[in-house]
Parts: C-alpha cells; structure tokens; sequence
C-alpha cells in the first residue's frame, strides 16, 4: 500500500488529532520514517529498502514529470500539495528556473523537508492545509497530487479548489494514487479496512476514500497514462496507478 504522503480529511479537533496519532503509528509500523541522509537520495534506494518496489515506480513517474517541465520550456512554477518529506519537490526544483512550493498538514514532515531541501533558493514548504486558505491569492502553472488523493473525502472539492490556484493555461497532475471501477469499489474496500485491522489501525479506514473515475466528469481532464489497458499491462514498467492531468477550466 503506498502512503507516504496524505492529506487528511478536514476533521473536527478531536478526530484531527486522533488521525495524525494513528498516522504516526502507521509510519512507524510501515517503516517509513527515513533519516535525512535517506531522504536526500530519494527516490534512489537500495535493493534491500523494504519499499524498494515502491520506488521504482516513484522512480518512472518522477521522471516522467521531469520530462514534462523539459518538453515544455521548464519555466514552471509548481505546487505539490501533500508533499511529505519533499524529495519530489526537490527534483522538479532541479528541473525548472521557477518557483517549487511543497504544503502538508503534518509538521514532522514539512521540518525534514525544510532541513534537507530548504537551501534550495527556488524551494519552499509551508506547513498547512491548503482548504485552510495558507494560499490564498497564489497561482501555480503545475500542481501535483502525489499518492494522496483517496485521503480527500471529494474528488470534486479539492480538485475544484485546485483550479483556483491554476494561472489560465495551468494544469494539475495527480499520479500514484488509485482510481477504480464502480464495481471494483466494494472489494477495494474490503482489503483497505482488512489491511488495517490486520496491522492494528482499523481507525485509519474511516479516512481512506475509494474514488471513482467517473468522479472527473465535472473537469476537463486527459488520461495520459491508463494502467488497464492491454498494452500498459504487458509492459514490464507497468505500474498499478493512472496519471492524469487536468486543465484550467478557462482553457
């Protein structure tokens, strides 16, 4: 299961609280909380990394972002909302002349962040939320979900925030996050709330949402890469998540 970094739903004080306590258990019990040496490497890690398989596919949709910013002239200015400990902010930094923005919700995250790539001139990391407005009149011409959305309750809430935040021929990528078909969503749902009863987080299902492709139908958006079809499923690169981008509504 690959979650290291979330947003979590906007929750009332108590139950915020109680998210970000459980959260902490599960980085531990996943064995993701990476030392700063291992985290200015990343996505590189040894064969030996417990996630070594996660990487590799962080690896390819890393580079595939990088290449993006080159074809498209690499004057960017670029958000990554739900950066964790920013090693993906920090390689689209060396990527393109502007500005690279990372924001989460989690301040052990956004401190490590800070110490390992804060001495980046063009780097960033504000410690936030962003429905909580830490953006207000910002724009950005590229924003990243990264392995996060199924922790937004509504596809359509965030995203439509999102474009806010768009300058007019802006786009937004989500990558490694999961999208399902209607009638895969039961037992998705099933092996989620298995999957944390068995480490003993069973709470943690209540913030994990299972969305819906057809949840994109209220925005202008381009499948770029679909793990379904024939092809990408014989392809020895294949990874399980789809990368989609979506335009500013004013394109």
């Amino acid at each position: 299961m690959h979650i290291e970094n979330i947003i979590s739903p906007r929750l009332p004080g108590k139950d915020k609280k109680g998210f970000s306590k459980n959260y902490a258990l599960l980085y531990g019990i996943e064995k993701r909380n990476y030392a700063d040496e291992e985290v200015a490497k990343l996505p590189v890690v040894p064969l030996s990394h417990p996630h070594f398989q996660e990487w590799q596919t962080r690896k390819r949709t890393c580079k595939k972002l990088m290449r993006y910013l080159e074809e498209n002239g690499g004057v960017f200015t670029v958000l990554e909302i739900g950066c964790g400990n920013g090693w993906l902010c920090s390689r689209l930094a060396s990527m393109t002349s502007g500005t690279v923005t990372g924001t989460d919700i989690f301040p052990k995250s956004i401190d490590q962040a800070r110490r390992v790539f804060g001495w980046k001139q063009n780097s960033e990391f504000i410690l936030g939320d962003i429905r909580d407005k830490i953006l207000p009149d910002k724009k950005y011409d590229l924003i990243i979900f990264s392995s996060g959305m199924q922790y937004f309750p509504s596809l359509k809430e965030i995203i439509t925030l999102a474009i806010k935040h768009l300058t007019l021929m802006g786009q937004i990528h989500i990558i490694d996050s999961h999208f399902f078909y209607p009638k895969k969503i039961v037992s998705a749902r099933q092996k989620t709330n298995a999957y944390y009863k068995q480490i003993g987080l069973p709470e943690m299902a209540h913030h994990h949402f299972h969305h819906r492709l057809d949840e994109l139908r209220y925005f202008q958006y381009k499948i770029v890469y679909n793990p379904s079809s024939w092809f990408n499923k014989l392809v020895y690169t294949n990874t399980p998540f789809y990368h989609i981008i979506i335009k500013n509504h004013y394109r």
